[in-house]
């Protein structure tokens, strides 16, 4: 494995192949930048929602089954709307928080690692192996839609704050609805969402921070502490790779 651009380490075989990306007649054949980025969009939001854009335009590009396609878009819509920092901190407290550019230059980076995701599939046949970024985005989709707590917990709390992509859908169902008529409940409808259009913390992390402190006779259950695990790993990997998975 090699490193191609700071922070994207990729199999030997693979490049950020632009010329014949879907992105090509958008940006250079260097992918976008943090420079161009800027240059473009002058505010914060219209950043943001320039990654979304791309992030989002990279979906019919992936080699997976339909279902799998559409979970990935649901994700892409709601981790553009979560604080990673916190989500972070949940976990490690050595890391130093980002800053703006380095937020910009963790976005770009993952829609390139998307990008060479969508280069491969699970019936690759060619001589190399299947590439880094096409296994690692699986196995997040994979985990999204296989994630449950045991049947063997009681804690109607716990199973309460317990958070899925299928949480976040419905949440958005709702959210569109209220988005769709002029209403003086819509800030109390929408109570999910902070001001800035955020999802609030302990509506996305809350199962989290109660799964770490779960107590039982019967712990580490495997289901939860698989939970953690992954959570805990896609961060290391995030901070290893420069990334915002």
């Amino acid at each position: 494995m090699r490193q191609i651009q700071k922070g994207i380490y990729i199999t030997p075989t693979k490049k950020l192949l632009y010329k014949t990306s879907p992105l090509k007649r958008i940006y250079t054949p260097n992918g976008l930048t943090v420079e161009k980025l800027k240059e473009d969009n002058p505010t914060y939001k219209t950043r943001i929602l320039t990654i979304y854009r791309n992030l989002i335009r990279l979906e019919k590009y992936l080699q997976f089954h339909k279902f799998y396609k559409l979970t990935y878009n649901n994700l892409v819509k709601l981790k553009i709307r979560q604080d990673y920092e916190f989500r972070k901190l949940i976990f490690f407290s050595n890391f130093k928080q980002l800053n703006e550019n380095e937020l910009y230059e963790r976005l770009i980076n993952t829609i390139n690692f998307i990008h060479n995701a969508t280069l491969d599939s699970l019936s690759n046949k060619t001589e190399r192996p299947i590439s880094i970024e096409y296994k690692i985005l699986y196995s997040i989709i994979k985990f999204e839609i296989s994630k449950s707590l045991p049947i063997s917990i009681k804690n109607s709390d716990l199973k309460n704050s317990f958070f899925t992509i299928d949480n976040a859908i419905e949440f958005r169902k709702i959210e569109r609805s209220w988005n769709m008529i002029n209403s003086n409940d819509k800030i109390n409808n929408i109570w999910w969402i902070e001001n800035n259009g955020m999802y609030k913390n302990d509506v996305c992390f809350k199962y989290l921070i109660d799964l770490k402190n779960f107590k039982s006779s019967n712990f580490p259950d495997n289901m939860i502490q698989s939970i953690l695990d992954f959570e805990k790993f896609l961060i290391l990997q995030n901070e290893e790779s420069k990334l915002l998975l």
